[in-house]
């Protein structure tokens, strides 16, 4: 196999092109910076997915367990798992939801299917 050699001249190349994203980059609107980075995170988290939590504690049986992530809500991961509720099974979901005033807190809450938490 060949081994490729990189000159200098290679490297001053890969400064400037890192300097101009760097650039570009300050010149976006705080907006679309936000929007770059939520994006970036969301890769990330679909990288983990499949990762899972435990919850003790929570005051009702069936919302004590392990919950799996099953996608995201207000820029971060959302998770769910199958618990007794009332007369039957229930699918409780934890997430971070973001009140009309600005105000972030986590939640967990039995989320009618096809219902995005918080909007019910």
């Amino acid at each position: 196999a060949a081994e490729t050699a990189s000159t200098p001249c290679d490297k001053s190349d890969n400064e400037m092109r890192k300097r101009k994203r760097s650039t570009e980059y300050e010149s976006l609107s705080h907006n679309t910076r936000i929007k770059l980075l939520e994006r970036a995170m969301y890769y990330e988290r679909r990288k983990s997915a499949g990762s899972t939590l435990t919850v003790k504690g929570a005051g009702i049986k069936g919302a004590n367990g392990t919950y799996k992530m099953t996608g995201s809500n207000d820029g971060v991961a959302m998770y769910e798992k199958k618990g007794e509720w009332g007369d039957g099974e229930r699918t409780f979901s934890l997430f971070r939801y973001k009140w009309s005033g600005g105000k972030r807190e986590w939640n967990i809450s039995i989320v009618p299917e096809n219902k995005r938490p918080g909007t019910t």
